[in-house]
């Protein structure tokens, strides 16, 4: 059997992702021990692993996020006997802390292994021999507004729809509005008022349902990954630039 027959569909999403569903675990398990396959879908493709985040509470805000590879090694040193097999894939700050007068904030980090991010969210994360609680990093507790169609649930990188004036709702950029004041119209409802009325309304909406989502979340990662398919298992890949064939 060719590993072309090992794959039993594929799904781009708008995030230029793509999810291949295999045919049953052994075909998961014989795609992953090469990437030569994936030529064939898209010359720039490459596999990328399952990533787990958690938000890391009270680090410093003197870490540099701009040089990755110097701050992983010093955190996975910092950890070294506490959690022996830590790897840690990236680190971003959950917001800017440049810009901010803040010592300490919330960090993101993005570990590879399951069972690890679960063991730091039960223990702590050290960071110069300070403990740092961890928990689950949820997306969905986050407001995400577009400002292209100015709609929300998602960011203008990954918006396909044309853009939207923040006066008049027509396609185009705010800077080359000529619509008087007396024909404003909504890009989200499309009445007769100017947008910020009913930016203030979603906004209250989304703070209500982001609150919900981060009283009921789940605070560790389950042992059994969830699949959205019927079929034994499936993998991620990521486009640099190409689409899929």
């Amino acid at each position: 059997m060719s590993q072309r027959d090992l794959i039993m569909s594929l799904h781009k999403l708008s995030s230029k992702d793509i999810f291949l569903h295999a045919v049953n675990s052994d075909a998961w398990a014989n795609l992953k021990k090469t990437q030569e396959w994936a030529k064939e879908i898209a010359n720039l493709m490459r596999i990328s692993r399952w990533i787990f985040a958690m938000l890391t509470h009270e680090m410093r805000t003197t870490i540099d996020t701009s040089n990755q590879k110097k701050v992983i090694r010093k955190l996975i040193k910092n950890n070294v006997r506490l959690h022996k097999n830590l790897k840690i894939l990236r680190i971003v700050w959950l917001k800017k802390v440049a810009e901010s007068e803040k010592t300490h904030s919330s960090l993101i980090v993005k570990i590879a292994i399951k069972a690890m991010t679960n063991q730091l969210m039960n223990v702590s994360m050290l960071n110069a021999y300070h403990e740092c609680a961890c928990e689950l990093f949820k997306k969905n507790c986050c407001i995400t507004q577009c400002f292209r169609c100015q709609k929300f649930d998602h960011m203008i990188r990954f918006c396909r729809k044309n853009q939207r004036c923040v006066k008049c709702a027509d396609k185009h950029h705010i800077k080359k509005c000529m619509t008087s004041l007396n024909k404003r119209y909504c890009a989200n409802c499309n009445e007769n008022h100017e947008l910020w009325r009913c930016i203030y309304f979603k906004w209250q909406q989304q703070m209500k349902q982001a609150f919900e989502i981060y009283r009921n979340r789940s605070f560790r990662y389950s042992e059994a990954l969830r699949y959205n398919c019927t079929f034994a298992q499936f993998l991620s890949f990521s486009l640099s630039s190409s689409s899929a064939n």
